[in-house]
Order: structure tokens, then C-alpha cells, then sequence
């Protein structure tokens, strides 16, 4: 790149906004009725936030919306909007009125402040948050406050990057070049008095309103406006090693790019102030193929594909070593894309054990058609998804490597008239009828799909106590959300994204995506020479489970049991994307879309009705929820 956005540290120190220590001293009044309180504005770091105009000032404006949160169990919410009256001649100070909130006293907990604050009030996420501040976004100027008295004194949380730019464009995309994380789903701080004043700590496990999944990009649509002074907020602390790029779009496709390879760190309160970058934009051309070289250690990897003939989207591993795989479409031959890069996603080891990174999988590489990945020296059982990326660094493809610590088997145990697996996908052991005082083994559980996709998401709860199955990642957890239906592109490009929404996670429907009985599809997540089952009515897996003989369950030790073979209750990912009743009930998908609504897909539901066993066999299940897959051999 041939002109970079020029950023030095005597430049990054005089675009730093000053920080004042200063605190307005506070006037003890009479208690305030909790019907109507009146609290004072102020800003805690004056000239940091709220907005920011092209000189620099931080005013309050008409129409700016704080959201008070307080109330007796922390869970009530008031949205006061400034008027013209509200606000002082300078803007540095407001006044409003909160009506019927009473406070939030943690007094217990050594906590003085009862009242807290956040802007912008659209940002704020829900759900109850106590004393803690939380964002659904941090791609905003963000600020926090918890009452000294009567005044809430506003603490900017983000650092900000300032600029414009003049061209064509409908979309821009910001991203540091080490794959920094850039944003939050959710942004969480506390700010809060603890006797000596306001104060202020960021998320840190444990003291989450949410656990947060981090992310590398921030992507924004605009209309174009070289006049237009823009913000990029970025979490407390951001730190790019390797500098930064702007990506800029047209109707979809990458127009320019401007890239710094300058060190920086934006810390909360501070601007970034990069000026005009329209002269620093360069045409972006795509290159064909990528020239890069894997590692020495991917040198003789094993084909697990077999040249290509068993390409799947999930791969068994059962011994240590280095493998390969063709960055082909699951179950076909078609190319996912030329690959310039390679992720590993994420690890687990289906339990409750902390994982540490690369404990699963030790290293991945690339060439231009092909992903290799070596295990440690010592095999460890668990699962984990590696993604290929194109010359952008979008995702084209990604593979699920599953490596059980015991070899499953197939049969019809009875149950079915094709083979199926002794265990469900992803699951590290087979389930077996536990012991009179124990429970299944949660690496028997397995992962959960929604159904059509190809990509699992981990269970990160584990029976009647809500035990965490941990994972590790990029994606936190594995799973960021989204509340919006999306794509099976969307779905490919974010396979670590769940869609909590109250029916189908497609925009359209789409009733093939796992073949619906017919040839097993790109989308299919089993293996090769398995597939996900079809409704066989004639079996008595997807009959009326109370109805067949040798039918037994029992939800304290968490298994039901049908001919010889055995199965976890597992729960599964409701369609809020939370994990609901993991250890008395089941629910196993096949390829079936329910036949009186498409927002639904078919599957097999047992569950306990008030003390006596109850099954559905064409149970409509919304296509959005996560549930087991019990592969059959093809």
C-alpha cells in the first residue's frame, strides 16, 4: 500500500482531548420523594462526550434521551428526553425530572450510589442491569453515570476515532490489521460510588450483566458526506499493534481502502482526530489467488477428504497428527472460494473444564485451495470449527472437526430401520444409563444446529443446576446473536452467529436446505457417508416413544432409552438463544419441514408432563431453535 494515513505519537497526543480532575462539589439536600426526583447533569471529564462538534465541545442538546435505571430490585427503567428548559446556556449542565423510581440500594454491598444512568438511551440493552451500565452496541459515544447526591456526573466509556471522507460509498468497514477486537455485542462497565465518589471498572468475569462476545470489525452504511465529520467509538483500552484499515463499499463491493501500519491506543475519553482521509484512499483491487506458503509442519498432512471424493462439513479425527482438507462445499466437489486465510473459531471439550486456546487444535494454515491443522502431540478429545477467508477476510466456508475420545458405532439398535449413530453429533462419549446416584456424562450431549444449517453452536448449560459447558474463542462462548432473520449466506459468512428469533432464522423459507428426504446437501452437518435422519414413520425412533415397548426415561439421572439405544436430555437452544430445559426433555431434528408451517421443522419431543412421559413424534419445532442431530449412514 502505497499511501498510508500518516499518525504519529506527538500527533496522536495533540488530538488527545484534556481531562479534567475536577468534581463539582455536592450540596446534601432533603430526601426526595421517589415519585419525583430531580437530578443535575454534569460530565465527570468535561470536553470528552456527549456531542462532539468539529471544534471539540461536549454540550448536551435537544432531544439527547438518558435512561435512568434504579427501583427496588434493579430492574425498573425511566427514558427522560431533554428539552430547550432542561439544558444551561453553555450545555454543560442539564436538569431532569425522574417520576416513580425509586432507588436501587446495595447498601449491603457497600455500595453508596442508588441511582444510575446511561447515554444514549437507544443504546442501552436489555434486560435488568442493577448498578452495571450495558450497551447492545459500542460503535457509539457512549457514557455512564451513578448519582454523587443529587447529580449524575457522566463518564465517557469508548475512545473515538474521528474523520471524513468524501466518495461514492454506502458502507464502511473498520478493523485493526492484527484482528484486534473493535466491538462488543454487549458493553458492560460499572460505574457506581463505593463511598469515595463515582467510579469506574470495566467488564471482567464475574461481574457481567452478560458474558460478551468480542468482535474484529465494525461495519457501518452512510450516505456520503465529505463535509461530515464521522466517529468510530472503540472499547476502553484499544489497542492496534499493526495499525488500522478503513474498507469502504458501493451496492456491496470493496470501491477503496486506507490503511496505517502506525501503533496506537485510543483509551476512553480520548479522540483520534485523522481529519480528511479522502486523499489516503487507494482503489481496491482483488487478487486471484493467494500467495502464501503453509508452515514446514503442514509438509505430508493426511487428506482426510480422500483427494477431495469424501468432502464434508464435518471431519472425525480419532489419532494425532496433521491433516488437510480441500476448501471444498460440504458434500460436493464445488470450490468454497480461493483462501487467503484461515481461523479456528473455536474449542471445546464438551465439559466443564476451562479451555484453553489451541488445547484441541494447536495450529492451522492454508494455501490457496486447501486448510491444514495439526493436534497436540496428545490427542484431546473435544470439537472445533475452522473457517477459510477470502482476500477481504470475510468468511467462505467452515469445517467442524469433531474428535470423539471413544469410537462411535452404528446399528439400528433396534429402533430404526437405517443404521444411526450410537451417540449424537458432536458428542465425545456415547451416552450410557447412568449409575442409580449419577447423572449422563455431559460430553455425551453433543453440539446443536439450527435446523437446515451446517454449523453447530456449543450447550453452555448442563442439567438441573445450569452447570456451564465451556468453550473458547474469538466468538466468547461460540455464539454472538442476532435478533434479525438473516440469510444461508449470512449464515455461511457468520457461522459462529445464532438467530434468536421466534420462528424461522431464514428471510425466506426455504424447505431443502437439509434435502427434506431427498440427496444429502452442501448444507448437511454430518459426516461423510452419514446424513442428518429423514422422517421414517415406519420407525419406531419417530413414532409415539410412550406407545413402543422398551421405552424407559429418567430426567433426575438425564437419559431416556429406547430398543438398545440410549440419548441425553439435552434441552436445547430456544429461539432467544438461550438453553432451556437441559435435563428434562430432548428433542432430536430430521430433514422434515413441518407441514402446516414452514417456520418450523419437524423433530422428535419427549418431555416429562407433570410426572408422566409424554412424546411428539412430528413435533413443529421452530427452525431457529438449536437441537441434537443424530446422524444415519447415508
Amino acid at each position: 500500500m502505497k499511501n498510508l494515513i500518516k499518525i504519529s505519537v506527538l500527533a496522536l497526543a495533540a488530538t488527545t482531548l484534556m481531562v479534567s480532575c475536577q468534581r463539582e462539589t455536592v450540596i446534601e439536600e432533603a430526601p426526595v420523594s421517589n415519585t419525583v426526583r430531580t437530578f443535575t447533569l454534569t460530565f465527570a471529564q468535561p470536553d470528552t462526550k456527549v456531542a462532539v462538534t468539529d471544534a471539540g465541545k461536549t454540550t448536551w442538546e435537544v432531544g439527547d434521551e438518558i435512561l435512568v435505571h434504579a427501583g427496588e430490585n434493579g430492574n425498573e427503567r425511566v427514558t427522560v428526553t431533554l428539552t430547550a428548559n432542561d439544558i444551561s446556556a453553555d450545555g454543560k449542565k442539564a436538569t431532569i425530572k425522574v417520576e416513580n423510581l425509586g432507588p436501587y440500594d446495595r447498601s449491603d454491598a457497600g455500595v453508596k450510589s442508588t441511582y444510575y444512568a446511561q447515554y444514549p438511551a437507544s443504546a442501552v440493552a436489555s434486560g435488568i442491569l442493577y448498578y452495571e451500565s450495558a450497551f447492545s452496541v459500542t460503535n457509539e459515544k457512549l457514557m455512564a453515570a451513578c448519582n454523587v447526591g443529587d447529580t449524575f456526573e457522566f463518564y465517557n466509556l469508548c475512545g473515538l476515532i474521528s474523520y471524513k471522507v468524501s466518495g461514492d460509498f454506502d458502507k464502511m468497514a473498520f478493523m485493526g490489521n492484527n484482528d484486534e477486537t473493535v466491538a462488543y455485542d454487549v458493553y458492560q462497565a460499572r460505574v457506581r460510588d463505593n463511598g469515595d465518589g463515582a467510579e469506574v471498572t470495566y467488564w471482567k468475569p464475574g461481574n457481567s450483566y452478560k458474558n460478551p462476545s468480542p468482535l474484529t470489525t465494525i461495519e457501518v452504511n452512510f450516505t456520503s458526506d465529505g463535509d461530515l465529520v464521522r466517529y468510530i467509538g472503540l472499547p476502553n483500552g484499544t489497542s492496534f499493534g499493526g495499525g488500522f484499515t478503513f474498507k469502504f463499499y458501493k451496492g456491496g463491493e470493496l470501491k477503496k481502502i486506507a490503511t496505517t501500519k502506525t501503533a496506537v491506543n485510543v483509551e476512553h475519553g480520548k479522540i483520534l482526530v485523522l481529519g480528511d482521509i479522502t486523499s489516503k484512499l487507494e482503489d481496491y483491487v482483488a487478487p486471484s489467488t493467494s500467495d502464501h506458503t503453509p508452515a514446514d509442519w503442514a509438509t505430508g498432512a493426511t487428506d482426510l477428504s480422500n483427494g477431495g471424493v469424501a468432502a464434508a462439513n464435518c471431519y472425525v479425527v480419532s489419532a494425532a497428527g496433521v491433516y488437510k482438507l480441500p476448501a471444498l462445499k460440504g458434500n460436493s466437489a464445488n470450490p468454497a472460494g480461493n483462501v487467503f486465510g484461515v481461523d479456528l473459531l473455536w474449542e471445546t471439550c464438551n465439559s466443564t473444564e476451562d479451555v484453553t486456546a489451541n488445547s484441541v487444535i494447536e495450529a492451522v494454515d492454508f494455501d490457496n485451495d486447501n486448510l491444514y491443522f495439526k493436534t497436540p502431540s496428545t490427542l484431546k478429545p473435544g470439537n472445533a470449527l475452522i473457517a477459510a477467508k477470502d482476500s477481504e477476510g470475510k468468511i467462505i466456508w467452515s469445517w467442524h472437526i469433531w474428535i470423539p475420545a471413544t469410537a462411535f458405532t452404528v446399528d439400528g439398535f433396534g429402533i430404526s430401520t437405517k443404521n444411526i449413530m450410537s451417540r449424537n453429533l458432536g458428542a465425545l462419549v456415547d451416552t450410557v444409563v447412568p449409575g442409580e446416584s449419577e447423572t449422563i456424562d455431559p460430553r455425551s450431549i453433543g453440539l446443536y444446529y439450527q435446523w437446515g444449517r451446517k454449523d453447530p453452536f456449543v450447550g453452555y448449560k448442563y442439567g438441573s443446576s445450569g452447570i456451564e459447558i465451556a468453550s473458547s474463542g474469538k466468538a466468547g462462548r461460540n455464539m454472538t446473536k442476532s435478533s434479525a432473520q438473516i440469510t444461508v449466506v449470512d449464515a455461511i459468512a457468520s457461522p459462529t452467529m445464532f438467530v434468536a428469533y421466534k420462528g424461522d432464522w431464514l428471510t425466506e423459507h426455504n424447505s431443502l436446505l437439509w434435502g427434506n428426504g431427498a440427496d444429502k446437501t452442501i448444507y448437511d452437518p454430518c459426516p461423510a457417508g452419514y446424513r442428518v435422519p429423514g422422517y421414517e414413520s415406519s420407525d419406531n425412533l419417530w413414532k409415539k416413544l410412550t406407545e413402543v415397548d422398551g421405552f424407559e426415561a429418567d430426567k433426575t439421572r438425564m437419559y431416556w432409552k429406547l430398543g438398545t439405544a440410549v440419548f441425553p436430555m439435552a434441552g436445547c437452544f430456544d429461539y432467544d438463544g438461550g438453553i432451556t430445559h437441559p435435563y428434562d426433555r430432548f428433542w432430536l431434528w430430521n430433514t422434515k419441514e413441518n407441514s402446516s408451517n414452514a417456520d418450523y421443522g419437524e423433530a422428535q419431543y419427549l418431555y416429562d408432563n407433570s410426572g408422566t412421559w409424554a412424546s411428539e413424534p412430528g413435533w413443529g419445532k421452530r427452525k431457529a431453535c438449536g437441537v441434537n442431530v443424530r446422524c444415519v449412514v447415508e
